[in-house]
């Protein structure tokens, strides 16, 4: 049976936990204005002109690196996490700070990078990281400070955060060394740059899936009972298991991660992938609007690994995992909201919201020149409509933060 908190233990939860929710918002509007930046580079840029791939890169670092880790370890991590420990506040909000200030540093420097040199692309990267580090030891320091008597009490989204952010803590200094070490080197930063983050694909890879699924299983399994243990074990062997061998691969000077890539993402997100749709057939109430998110990212993540076989595959794959990471993170908006006393979201408007973005995708992946800017052009009508999306959380943490003071 799928089981919602009630509205009115939700609202006690996250009445205390105004200043760490206010930094929610900071981080998705972070991520939504990298996604803007990102569709329109793609958009404006033809594929076949001079000069494609240092756009391509760029278009790449502002997606997978601004969009979909801020998005979910800052902006749903803030939003979602505080309620479910029980806590006031973030453990340390100083830390979410800091990691917004070099975010948002990183994100000026990255656009900034084609007019100033390849030396801001370099310090975007390593803002970047900088950044999601601190962001990491506060989810961490948040789990560990007012984690329940017992680990297995954590649901399947604060499992799925804290494994994330531990994940984060060991790739984040190796591939901080390798862009100083690309500084250093005579290479063109933008080429040498371009090998170490297909390098860092495969790790970067289990860390966008990783929240995107922590999200969908904790509207799928019961959030009242212990977590099973063996989804617990596989979230920790797609995080931290192939974030170590990873890291100890690269300083070994290891170069082929596709054993990494079968054994350490794409059987372990089958499975849960697999155990999330026996849970969804024993469902007997009504599906509610975010678990028809939820259920897209489960299908593009699904058809990425069915995709991979093919001669694209590898690009298809990403593709496939970006779309459903942001499905499971509309999805995780959309929840929060309908979570939130008296802040729920019309139906219609997020069906319609849902409907848009699966056109958009469907689009993308056409084989056609035509479809494929056509797609383009639907996913970022699909981000504008996140934009007032973003606005009803704002105003509905005004409300709270209201209802706490009077």
């Amino acid at each position: 049976m799928l089981q919602a908190r009630e509205p009115n233990e939700f609202a006690r939860a996250s009445s205390h936990s105004s200043s760490s929710h206010s930094d929610g918002p900071l981080f998705l509007g972070l991520a939504l204005l990298a996604g803007f930046a990102g569709g329109l580079m793609a958009f404006l840029t033809p594929h076949s002109a001079a000069g494609w791939s240092e756009t391509g890169l760029r278009h790449g670092l502002l997606l997978d690196f601004f969009v979909i880790a801020p998005a979910f370890l800052g902006g749903l991590g803030r939003l979602l996490l505080p309620a479910q420990l029980k806590r006031s506040s973030m453990a340390l909000p100083g830390f979410d700070h800091a990691g917004i200030a070099l975010l948002a540093t990183g994100l000026a420097l990255l656009l900034s990078s084609e007019w100033l040199g390849a030396t801001c692309l370099l310090l975007a990267v390593l803002a970047w990281a900088g950044g999601m580090f601190a962001v990491s030891i506060g989810t961490i320091a948040s789990v560990l400070e007012d984690r329940p008597d017992r680990f297995r009490a954590l649901s399947p989204f604060v499992w799925s955060q804290f494994l994330t952010a531990s994940a984060f803590i060991v790739v984040l200094p190796v591939l901080s060394a390798g862009v100083v070490r690309v500084g250093l080197g005579s290479m063109p930063a933008e080429a040498a740059l371009d090998r170490l983050l297909h390098v860092f694909r495969v790790p970067e890879l289990a860390l966008s899936i990783l929240p995107a699924l922590g999200i969908a299983a904790d509207m799928i399994f019961r959030r009242d009972r212990n977590v099973p243990a063996l989804l617990t074990g596989i979230m920790a062997l797609m995080s931290l298991g192939t974030a170590i061998v990873w890291a100890h691969g690269v300083i070994n000077g290891v170069r082929d991660f596709v054993p990494l890539e079968i054994f350490g993402v794409a059987v372990p997100t089958l499975v849960l992938i697999a155990a999330f749709c026996v849970s969804l057939w024993s469902v007997r109430s009504s599906a509610s609007l975010p678990l028809f998110w939820s259920f897209g990212a489960l299908l593009l993540f699904s058809a990425g690994w069915l995709l991979r076989i093919l001669p694209q595959g590898q690009t298809d794959l990403h593709s496939a995992a970006l779309f459903g990471a942001i499905f499971a993170l509309f999805g995780g908006c959309y929840r929060w909201l309908q979570e939130a006393q008296n802040n729920a979201v019309p139906r219609w408007v997020g069906m319609v919201h849902l409907q848009i973005t699966a056109l958009g995708v469907v689009c993308s992946f056409l084989p056609m020149a035509g479809l494929h800017h056509f797609g383009e052009a639907v996913m970022g009508v699909s981000l504008l409509c996140a934009i007032p999306l973003a606005w009803r959380i704002t105003m509905a943490q005004r409300e709270q933060k209201l209802a706490v003071m009077s």
